[in-house]
């Protein structure tokens, strides 16, 4: 079916531009999607952690505990995921539809309903899908260690709330410093773990070829 209003060369030169994209940064767009996802999963987790140490106090051992307990979690909510659809209300869901429904409930007693990861700027609409991506991944994370939270320490509501909310900060804390390069922001972030963990934390940059959250890896 021809488009009116478009001209002729209208949809090869739209092929053309993507070839030339993905050229560029010689990934597909559900490949950037996917490693947004990731990044923003693994430096939400830190956010996470640092705002327990930094509201609470809670050291190296116990903060250990909370991601144990997380991470326990994580692999039942995985295996949640890859597994087979059911019904649930008479609706055919599938596995990450129902990872998802039993985490919520796991941590509805407790988790903050309004909790959301706030944008840090407009995305650009090809971007659209990475934000939306980047704020799932980043409920998924606070409710999985709101989980450790309420296991290993015991944290009601009202603390988790106080945590996430302090995340969520250092979380824009961390997109402000990425402004200047990804690995500017990873390693003023690695600079508070390594001091809360008492230990070096090194950025590892193995397989960074495009940027996540900046304009330039540097």
């Amino acid at each position: 079916m021809k488009h009116k209003g478009k001209p002729a060369y209208w949809g090869h030169n739209a092929v053309r531009q993507a070839e030339r994209r993905f050229l560029r940064e010689k990934k597909t767009q559900s490949e950037r999607v996917n490693d947004a996802r990731k990044a923003t999963a693994d430096v939400f987790v830190m956010c996470i952690l640092s705002a327990i140490y930094d509201k609470y106090g809670i050291g190296e051992t116990r903060l250990q505990r909370v991601a144990d307990a997380a991470n326990e979690r994580a692999e039942r909510y995985q295996q949640t995921k890859e597994g087979l659809p059911r019904l649930v209300d008479g609706k055919k869901k599938t596995g990450p539809e129902l990872a998802e429904l039993d985490l919520t409930a796991d941590t509805a007693a407790y988790f903050p309903a309004d909790f959301i990861l706030p944008i840090h700027k407009l995305p650009k609409k090809r971007d659209v899908a990475m934000a939306y991506e980047q704020r799932a991944a980043a409920a998924t994370v606070a409710k999985l260690y709101a989980y450790g939270m309420n296991k290993a320490l015991g944290f009601g509501a009202e603390r988790v709330a106080c945590v996430m909310q302090e995340a969520v900060g250092n979380y824009q804390q961390f997109r402000e410093w990425a402004d200047s390069g990804d690995y500017y922001g990873y390693e003023l972030l690695a600079r508070e773990m390594g001091q809360i963990m008492h230990s070096p934390c090194n950025v590892d940059t193995a397989g960074a070829d495009t940027p996540v959250f900046g304009d330039t890896l540097d």
